[in-house]
C-alpha cells in the first residue's frame, strides 16, 4: 500500500512537470516569432550592439523569471492540494489497514489464549483444589498447635500461679503468726485494761471518762474496722470489751451503733446484747420512755437467740415488766405486766438446761444489791414468791439427782 501511494505521487509530479515544460516551450517560440516579425518589418531603433544585447538579455531574464514565478506558484498550489489529498486518503487507508491488522492480531491472540485456558482449565482446577486442601490442612494444623500451646501454657501458668500462691500463703501465715506472737500480748493487755477500767467505774458507780481510756477505745475500733487485729476472735473480744466499757456511762447510742455495724460480720457474744439490754433497762427505769423499754426487750430476745440458757437476759425482762407492774395506770395494765412475768418464769421452767434456774436466782441476788433495782426485786419477792420458790425447788431437785 505504501509503495502504491508513493508511485502515484511521483507520477503526478512528473506529468505536471512535463505538461508545464511543453507549454513553456510553445510560449517561448511564439514570443521569438513575434520578435522576428518585428525585426523584419523594420520596427526597431538602431542602438549599439552592446546595449541591445544588454537590453535583450535583461528582457529575456525578466520574461523567464516571470514565467517561472507564475508557473511555480500554480504548480506549488496544485502540488499542495495533491499532497493534502494524498495524505487524507492515505491516513484513512493506513488507519483502516492498521485497525484491520490489530483486530486480526487481537482476535488471533484471544483465540489462542482461550484455547490455552480451555486446554488447561482442568489442570488449573485440580491445582486450585489441591491448594485449597493444603491451606485448609495448614489452618487446621495451626489451630491445633495454637490450642495445644494454650493448654500447655495455661497448665504451666496455673501450676506456677498455684505454687506462688501457696508460697505466698505460707509466708503470710508465717508473718501472721509472728505478728500474733508480738501483738497478742499487747492486745490482751489492752482488752484487760478496758475491762478493768469498766469494773473500776462500776465499783465506784462512776460514769466519768478519761482521755487515755477514750484514745485506747478509738485505737481498738480503728484496728477492728481495718481488720488489723490478730483474728476474728480477737475482734469479737475487743468489741465485747468496748460495749462493756460504754455500758457504765449508759452510752446506748454508741453500743447500738457498734452492734448494728459489726453484728452481721462478726459473731458477737451474748454478753454484748445482754449489756445493751441492761443499759436500755436502766434508761427506761430512769426516764420511763417506751423507746428504751422496747429496745431493751429487743436486745433481750437477741441475746436469748444466741444463748437460750443465759439467766441474765431473763432477769432483765422480768425487771422491765416489774417496772410496768409498779407504774401501771390501772389494774388491766398491772395484770398484763404480771402475766408477762409469769410467762417468763414458765419459759425458764421448760428450758432444758442444767444451769438456767441457778443463774436466774444468782442474777436476782445481784440486782437486789443494785440501788435503782432494789425496789423491783423486793416487789418480785413480794408479788411472785411462788415463782421464785419453783426455781429453788428445781435447783434442789437437780442437785439431788446428781447426788444419786
Amino acid at each position: 500500500m505504501r509503495k502504491i501511494i508513493i508511485s502515484l505521487f511521483i507520477l503526478l509530479i512528473c506529468s505536471s512537470s512535463k505538461a508545464q515544460q511543453t507549454d513553456s516551450i510553445s510560449l517561448l517560440k511564439k514570443r521569438f516569432d513575434s520578435l522576428q516579425s518585428r525585426l523584419d518589418e523594420k520596427n526597431y531603433t538602431r542602438v549599439p550592439n552592446k546595449d541591445l544585447e544588454d537590453a535583450f538579455r535583461t528582457k529575456v531574464k525578466e520574461e523567464v523569471n516571470g514565467w517561472f514565478s507564475n508557473n511555480f506558484l500554480v504548480g506549488g498550489g496544485i502540488l499542495a492540494v495533491l499532497v493534502a489529498l494524498i495524505l487524507t486518503i492515505g491516513r484513512k487507508m493506513i488507519a483502516k489497514a492498521i485497525n484491520e491488522k490489530l483486530k486480526s492480531y487481537v482476535d488471533d491472540k484471544t483465540n489462542h489464549i482461550t484455547k490455552l485456558f480451555d486446554n488447561n482449565s482442568k489442570y488449573i482446577n485440580e491445582k486450585l483444589g489441591e491448594t485449597q486442601y493444603e491451606v485448609k490442612k495448614y489452618r487446621q494444623e495451626s489451630l491445633e498447635i495454637i490450642e495445644k500451646f494454650k493448654r500447655e501454657t495455661k497448665e504451666s501458668f496455673g501450676m506456677y500461679v498455684d505454687k506462688k500462691l501457696k508460697q505466698t500463703q505460707d509466708n503470710l501465715e508465717q508473718l501472721q503468726n509472728e505478728l500474733n506472737e508480738t501483738v497478742n500480748p499487747l492486745f490482751n493487755q489492752s482488752v484487760e485494761g478496758i475491762l478493768q477500767r469498766a469494773d473500776d467505774l462500776k465499783k465506784a458507780n462512776e460514769d466519768g471518762k478519761n482521755k487515755k481510756d477514750e484514745e485506747l477505745i478509738k485505737y481498738l475500733e480503728r484496728l477492728i474496722q481495718k481488720e488489723k487485729l490478730p483474728s476474728k476472735e480477737s475482734a469479737v473480744e475487743a468489741l465485747d470489751a468496748i460495749v462493756k466499757y460504754h455500758f457504765f456511762p449508759l452510752n446506748t447510742e454508741k453500743i447500738e451503733a457498734l452492734i448494728k455495724k459489726y453484728g452481721t460480720s462478726y459473731n458477737l457474744p451474748v454478753t454484748c446484747y445482754a449489756n445493751a439490754a441492761l443499759a436500755f433497762a436502766e434508761k427506761y427505769e430512769a426516764n420511763n420512755q417506751l423507746d428504751f423499754r422496747n429496745s431493751c426487750l429487743y436486745y433481750c430476745d437477741e441475746a436469748i437467740k444466741r444463748s437460750f440458757d443465759y439467766g441474765l437476759t431473763y432477769v432483765i425482762k422480768i425487771v422491765i415488766y416489774l417496772i410496768d407492774f409498779k407504774r401501771a395506770f390501772d389494774n388491766e395494765q398491772k395484770e398484763a405486766a404480771a402475766k408477762e412475768i409469769k410467762r417468763i418464769f414458765h419459759q425458764v421452767g421448760f428450758t432444758k438446761s442444767e444451769y438456767i434456774d441457778k443463774e436466774v436466782i444468782n442474777e436476782i441476788k445481784i440486782y437486789r444489791d443494785t440501788p435503782h433495782f432494789i425496789e423491783y426485786i423486793e416487789l418480785l419477792e413480794t408479788e411472785f414468791p411462788g415463782e421464785i420458790q419453783e426455781l429453788h425447788d428445781r435447783i434442789e431437785k437437780k442437785r439431788e439427782t446428781k447426788l444419786t
